[in-house]
């Protein structure tokens, strides 16, 4: 069901994608750094309704901490 995240989860998910970004930058592992950005959009895109900009702020965040988008 997509719904809009509670402060708990969006607090939450921008732990856990802190943590993996200090992890990155120790093992600059490209096929990883795709399969987690993958998974991050995957599970913020089943959370967020769409066109809810809060979807672009957390990606937005994702890839400022040193992560790429998948091409």
């Amino acid at each position: 069901m997509v719904g809009r995240m509670s402060l708990d989860a969006c607090t939450g998910l921008m732990k856990s994608m802190w943590l993996v970004s200090f992890y990155i930058k120790d093992h600059p592992d490209e096929d990883f750094i795709a399969d987690v950005t993958a998974q991050m959009s995957e599970v913020l895109a089943r959370v967020n309704a769409p066109g809810d900009e809060t979807f672009e702020f957390y990606f937005d965040m994702f890839v400022l901490m040193g992560h790429k988008p998948m091409d």
